[in-house]
């Protein structure tokens, strides 16, 4: 898949995800999965930066599992080998 598209569909998920995040946290952490899939394979700040964005908007919400596990997850996308 072109790397363009699978950054931009990244960035997309990513800015849903966030959008979600305040009321529907289930929901942003199932559309930020998908995002994680995808940002994996991908080098790019921006959308790490908009994965913080997201991990810092499910705070609120850092008691449920499903959220802990999201964290852990993109903490470690996060993270410099």
């Amino acid at each position: 898949m072109n790397t363009d598209y699978v950054r931009g569909r990244t960035f997309n998920l990513l800015m849903l995800a966030t959008a979600h995040a305040p009321d529907e946290p289930e929901e942003a952490v199932r559309v930020g999965g998908q995002a994680l899939d995808l940002v994996e394979g991908l080098q790019s700040r921006r959308a790490l930066s908009y994965l913080r964005r997201l991990g810092h908007r499910l705070r609120a919400h850092e008691s449920s599992p499903q959220v802990e596990e999201f964290t852990v997850r993109a903490r470690e996308a996060v993270t410099p080998n």
